[in-house]
C-alpha cells in the first residue's frame, strides 16, 4: 500500500486492488489517471465534486462499502459544535492489503467510546490540521491518539508561509 497527501485534507491510498482518494478537490481528481477506477470518499456532502461523480465511484455517508475488494466504512461523527448542531461529518475506515487506514475527514469531536469501537484498531490515522478544522489540533491530535494507530500522518499547510503550518508543531504522537 502507498498513501500519499495530495494537499489540503486530501490523500490518496493505493493498494493492490484499488485506489482511494480522500476529501478530494477538482485538481486532485483530475490529476488521477485511472479515474474510472478511482474511488472518492468525501466527509462531508457539502465537499463532493459534482463535476467528477459520473466519471469515479463516489462514496459520502455513514454505511458499509465494499467496492473493488477494497473495505470501507463511513463512522458519522458531529461537525458541529454543540448538541443543536445535527450535522455530521464521517471518517472512514478503509482496509486493503491487510492495512486498515482511518481517513478522520474534518471531525468536530474527540470521538467517543462508541465511535472508537465503531472504528476498531487502525493501523494509520490520516489526520487534517488546520487552523480553520473544527476541531483544534490539540484535540485533534488527543483524539489521533485515543485510536492507537502505529502510524499518524497529519497534515496542515500555510500557503502564505509555504510552509507547514503552526497546528502541526503541536503533535505529538
Amino acid at each position: 500500500m502507498e498513501i500519499r497527501w495530495l494537499g489540503r485534507a486530501s490523500f490518496l491510498i493505493s493498494s493492490a486492488v484499488g485506489t482511494v482518494i480522500t476529501d478530494p478537490f477538482p485538481e486532485a481528481i483530475a490529476d488521477q489517471p485511472d479515474q474510472d477506477q478511482l474511488i472518492a470518499v468525501y466527509s462531508r456532502q457539502t465537499g463532493i465534486v459534482s463535476s467528477f461523480q459520473n466519471k469515479i465511484t463516489t462514496i459520502a455517508g455513514p454505511g458499509e462499502y465494499e467496492v473493488s475488494g477494497i473495505s470501507i466504512l463511513g463512522i458519522p461523527t458531529p461537525a458541529g459544535n454543540g448538541d443543536a448542531d445535527r450535522r455530521i461529518s464521517t471518517h472512514y475506515v478503509i482496509n486493503a492489503d491487510g492495512i486498515s487506514v482511518c481517513a478522520l475527514g474534518l471531525i468536530a469531536a474527540i470521538p467517543d467510546a462508541r465511535t472508537l469501537r465503531a472504528t476498531g484498531n487502525v493501523d494509520v490515522v490520516l489526520a487534517h490540521a488546520h487552523p480553520d478544522s473544527p476541531l483544534p489540533a490539540e484535540q485533534l491530535a488527543a483524539a489521533v491518539r485515543l485510536m492507537e494507530p502505529k502510524i499518524a500522518a497529519p497534515t496542515g499547510f500555510d500557503p502564505a508561509a509555504g510552509q507547514p503550518g503552526p497546528e502541526l508543531r503541536l503533535w505529538r504522537v
